[in-house]
């Protein structure tokens, strides 16, 4: 019946920028509920995690790069 609906949706940069906004958005908010709870302040918590993030960014840059 045609390739299933998902690939053609996933095909597009939006919907995949979309997801990579809000998986970050996620990965924030949890990182700051378990470093509050240890006493790190909000700006500090997002500072290692946008440290952290970036590193990975970097990484996979890299790896690209190599290929």
């Amino acid at each position: 019946m045609g390739e299933p609906k998902f690939t053609v949706v996933f095909g597009y940069s939006l919907p995949l920028s979309e997801i990579q906004i809000l998986l970050i958005f996620i990965f924030i908010i949890t990182s700051h509920m378990f470093f509050r709870f240890i006493g790190i302040s909000q700006i500090a918590s997002h500072f290692m995690v946008s440290t952290h993030l970036m590193e990975r960014e970097l990484e996979a840059r890299k790896m690209l790069i190599t290929l």
